[in-house]
């Protein structure tokens, strides 16, 4: 008994070594003088409660819309009255445009989310020229012709599958098109927009526990001639959006 003893206890120091770097490693001085540390609490890494439940995201989106469905106001400069045509005069059923935008999203009750959407997208179309307040307004030769401005609010719910997710969300908000046409008497821009209701399908894949590439489609409710699709990367503040699997 009196040998097991001294066994024992150099046993119970070896298993308390580890322990003790372990727990000294979250430690580091910050001074000369002994003792001035600065520590982290356990869990500071990777726990997910203490991680705000937001995201911010890069889109690369791709829009494609019917002009018919449209009414533009031309205007040569700030201040003078606008002219306006229909779409329909334009002779083109679809335009499309790809450009860039930005969403930042926070999660509430779980899986539910909620947050904004921006963007713009750029192309260059052929329409036909078309007659306004006695001006023949032709395309603009421009590299870029067509823009859309297009923004709302999201609301969504999230299904964790371990290194995949799936969303269903829906954008509400609305898009303004604007396109370059020219004349005898100088360049007009003409403009139209309207609202959007957008349900959206989204397969996320988790790069990192923090990093998702996504790809998106949707359209929308009040023209379904009216898509878009693209890609997402996204920084999420809480790993796997605070859930790895749905099960």
């Amino acid at each position: 008994m009196k040998r097991a003893i001294p066994f024992l206890a150099t046993l119970a120091c070896l298993v308390a070594l580890p322990r003790l770097a372990f727990a000294s490693s979250s430690c580091r001085e910050v001074s000369d003088i002994v003792g001035y540390e600065k520590c982290h609490r356990f869990g500071d890494g990777w726990a997910v409660e203490r991680r705000l439940p937001i995201a911010i995201a890069l889109q690369l989106p791709y829009v494609s819309f019917d002009p018919n469905g449209y009414d533009f106001d031309a205007v040569r400069k700030k201040g003078d009255p606008s002219l306006t045509f229909p779409g329909a005069a334009l002779g083109a059923n679809t335009f499309d445009a790809v450009g860039f935008g930005g969403r930042i999203e926070g999660f509430f009750l779980g899986p539910l989310y909620t947050g904004v959407s921006f963007g713009g997208a750029f192309g260059h179309q052929s329409f036909a020229s078309v007659t306004a307040g006695g001006n023949v307004l032709s395309p603009s030769e421009s590299f870029v012709n067509t823009t859309i401005i297009s923004g709302g609010a999201l609301l969504g719910v999230r299904v964790p599958l371990g290194w995949v997710s799936f969303r269903l969300e829906a954008l509400f908000g609305g898009s303004s098109v604007s396109i370059s046409q020219q004349s005898a008497v100088g360049g007009f821009t003409s403009s139209a927009g309207h609202g959007i209701i957008e349900p959206r399908a989204m397969i996320d894949v988790w790069a990192t526990p923090t990093v998702t590439l996504s790809a998106y489609a949707g359209a929308n409710v009040f023209d379904t001639k009216e898509r878009s699709m693209g890609l997402v990367l996204e920084w999420h503040g809480r790993s796997f959006d605070g859930e790895f699997a749905f099960w």
